[in-house]
């Protein structure tokens, strides 16, 4: 037992900080209708709000009385503090207890505070860990299906590390609820060094707690790792994208010469064939790096390139209204499939144009 008012107001500063608290002593604190000096601020954040406690400790001699009570309750509303704790060795009288009833204020003695402290800072850990878990749930679910609805990653990334990171959440998903009604052993899948994978059997609230932070912690990092290569992906396709429709933009004009201005010419021609050509290696570097829509309606345009651009380029005569037509339609994909591109953060985030005839 604390033999001070110094040492006992210590003492339960550092209760607080054993739970991975914050904890101030003699802390001036400003209020509404002015400052306050607390024996003890607590800060923490949960659920991503900051959450402040403050604790008056009376070391005294006899029962605390309600109007200490009453005075605790006046500081604790000035402040917005979101809880307050009276702690005395000598009791409450009845009065005190009465006026702290139905409020936020708890009146105990550090003893019983360390009891309940414990499992309180537990359950409050825990459904920090739940919003946590709910915050990553969707994000990665998302990295795991495409624009297009079918199973796959962003671009740059690794389908098969996103999978691991589901299935480390999905073990969590299974365990939270288990956690919360207090069914123990729970057992969590963890990948602690971007590797195989471990099963851990986790006995108590405690240990699951920080084995769940510790899943999450991973869990973070790693998807972060992976939209750090998503972003990467993203700025190496736009570059690919721009060179892939240079090289149309460039057959085209080639098209208006070799159709209408020199039909006849071997040279015209031939060089043609050269942008054809700039124009196939082009977009075969772009789908190497496309994923879910942005691949399919680049195929969709090749393929209308081969069955149309490329097919009137062949013939000995064509009608400008119909080159016209089928360089519009060129033109407006790839001005949809750019906006696409550039819109994109970690991932294509909409599906480009449909291309029509």
């Amino acid at each position: 037992m604390s033999k001070t008012w110094q040492s006992y107001q210590d003492d339960s500063a550092e209760f607080f900080r054993s739970l991975g608290f914050t904890a101030t002593v003699n802390a001036v604190v400003e209020g509404a209708r002015g400052k306050h000096e607390i024996d003890v601020l607590v800060e923490f954040t949960h659920a991503g709000a900051l959450t402040r406690w403050i604790i008056e400790c009376k070391y005294w001699k006899s029962a605390i009385r309600k109007e200490k009570v009453l005075a605790l309750q006046s500081i604790a509303q000035d402040v917005g503090a979101d809880r307050a704790f009276l702690l005395s060795e000598k009791g409450f009288q009845s009065g005190a207890v009465r006026v702290a009833r139905n409020t936020n204020i708890t009146l105990t003695n550090l003893e019983d505070l360390q009891a309940s402290g414990r499992d309180f800072a537990l359950q409050t850990k825990l459904r920090a860990v739940a919003h946590r878990f709910a915050m990553l749930s969707e994000p990665v679910s998302s990295f795991l299906i495409g624009d297009d609805g079918r199973p796959c990653s962003p671009p740059g990334t690794k389908f098969e590390e996103i999978l691991e990171i589901a299935a480390d959440l999905f073990m969590l998903r299974i365990g939270l609820p288990q956690a919360f009604a207090g069914q123990f052993p729970i057992t969590l899948a963890f990948q602690p060094h971007h590797g195989r994978g471990e099963h851990v059997s986790t006995l108590d609230l405690a240990e699951f707690v920080s084995g769940a932070e510790a899943i999450l912690t991973s869990v973070e990092q790693r998807m972060d790792l992976q939209r750090g290569l998503a972003a990467a992906a993203n700025v190496q396709m736009l570059s690919n994208f721009r060179a892939f429709k240079q090289a149309v933009e460039q057959l085209m004009e080639q098209g208006d010469v070799v159709i209408f201005e020199m039909p006849n010419s071997e040279a015209a021609r031939h060089e043609t064939v050269l942008r054809m050509r700039r124009v196939g290696t082009a977009a075969e570097a772009l789908r190497d790096i496309s994923r879910g829509a942005i691949l399919a309606q680049l195929r969709q345009l090749m393929r209308f390139m081969v069955e149309q651009v490329y097919w009137y380029l062949a013939q000995p005569s064509v009608s400008p209204e119909a080159w016209l037509d089928a360089c519009l339609i060129v033109v407006a994909t790839l001005d949809a499939l750019e906006q696409v591109i550039e819109t994109s953060e970690t991932k294509s985030p909409r599906r480009p144009t449909i291309l029509t005839s």
